[in-house]
């Protein structure tokens, strides 16, 4: 076996190109994700042993196109924002910086969850939500009576139950913001 077909931190062992795939469905750059199938992080990134110790596939695969180490300050980010993917075209080097200003522009700023988690956390709102004291029409009825005039936000807590921070945030709408009035 050549040496190209062995693992890069020298215990002679073969790599697996199993754990290579093809999933385009998942890509939005010019050409195929390579598909990390081994053990992931809850980001979606690949893990993999390399030079003796867990690290993020992606690092590996840089790493080992480039033939050199990563440089200190610097990450290395995805063209096609896949997180699995370990093509080293699809690959570059940046700051942290330059990734949050990518992830901006592209519009994959963190909201709620995230993207490319494999379980993302499903949004539970309204009376669905375990911890919920208030309902859809309590709701609409505190804006209605606030905007109406002659109650006041520590009334209303105390009406229906609830601290007054609750009923602050139902009014500003930083909770129950989806819901009309």
């Amino acid at each position: 076996m050549d040496s190209k077909h062995l693992c890069e931190c020298g215990c002679g062992k073969p790599m697996k190109p199993e754990l290579f795939k093809h999933h385009p469905e998942w890509c939005g750059y010019q050409t195929e994700c390579w598909i990390w199938e081994g053990n992931t992080n809850p980001n979606g990134y690949g893990l993999m042993t390399g030079y003796h110790k867990v690290r993020l596939a992606h690092r590996l695969s840089w790493i080992k196109h480039h033939k050199r180490d990563i440089p200190d300050g610097m990450g290395v980010l995805h063209h096609c924002d896949v997180p699995p993917c370990v093509r080293p075209d699809h690959l570059f080097l940046g700051t942290q910086r330059d990734n949050v200003r990518d992830m901006i522009e592209k519009g994959r700023a963190y909201q709620g969850h995230h993207p490319w988690s494999y379980k993302p956390k499903p949004t539970i709102r309204g009376t669905r939500h375990p911890k919920a004291v208030l309902n859809e029409d309590s709701v609409r009825e505190i804006r209605a009576r606030y905007r109406s005039g002659g109650v006041s936000e520590r009334g209303l807590a105390a009406e229906y139950g609830v601290g007054r921070q609750t009923i602050t945030r139902v009014l500003k709408r930083t909770s129950w913001a989806w819901l009309p009035d």
